[in-house]
This record gives structure tokens, sequence and C-alpha cells, in this order.
């Protein structure tokens, strides 16, 4: 489980972003708060295991999670190589795109630890 902030902690951080809480508001919302967050533990916890779907393409790899060597900002959360059409707008151009976007095989996870190894 994590860590829920005090009545008066709810308080404080409510004002620095410029929203004032009475007590009773900051204990209501602190109540939300707590449900939230248990909600968020279950989800975490309830994490399944899947199995990797079938590679359909053959002109593509599975890819690798590339080491801090070869990432030492730790851009890229999964590198692989997919070829693409001779001709059209992105023909003989590399990309790379956020890990919410779906591709068959990848894993994807939107920024969350909760969601990583999650596979389209």
């Amino acid at each position: 489980m994590y860590t829920v902030p005090d009545v008066d902690h709810v308080v404080a951080v409510a004002r620095e972003l410029g929203i004032h809480l009475s007590p009773d508001e900051a204990l209501l919302y602190r109540k939300h708060l707590v449900k939230q967050l248990e909600e968020f533990d279950a989800f975490v916890q309830a994490r399944l295991e899947e199995p990797a779907p079938p590679m359909v393409s053959t002109a593509r790899t599975p890819g690798y999670r590339p080491s801090p060597e070869e990432d030492p900002l730790n851009a890229w959360t999964w590198k692989c190589r997919i070829a693409g059409a001779a001709n059209g707008v992105l023909a003989g151009k590399t990309v790379s795109y956020k890990d919410h976007i779906a591709d068959a095989g990848m894993p994807m996870s939107v920024g969350s630890f909760a969601l990583q190894g999650v596979t389209a």
C-alpha cells in the first residue's frame, strides 16, 4: 500500500496548488484518496502474465530493452526494427514513438510501472 498523507499535508499540498480546503474538506478528500490508492494497489497486484503474441511479420525483429550503455539517458523503453514499405512518406526514414502506441508484440507501459510488460 502507498503512504497516505494526513489531513494537514492534504491542506498544505492543496494550498500550493491554489486550492483552499478546510480541514473538513481535506478529511473528505483524504477519504477518497485512500479509496483510490486501494483500488490502484489492487490493480497493480492483480497483473496477469500474458503470453507474447505470435510474430506475423517476417520483416521485423522482436526487439530488446536497450542497455544503459546504449541508452545512457534512459530515453527508450524498447528498441526494434520494423522494415516498412519500399515507397511512401516514411520510406527510408527512422521513426520512434512513445510506448502508448500499440504495435503487435512490442511491450507498452504507457509510462507507468503498473503496465510494464503489457504487449499489444
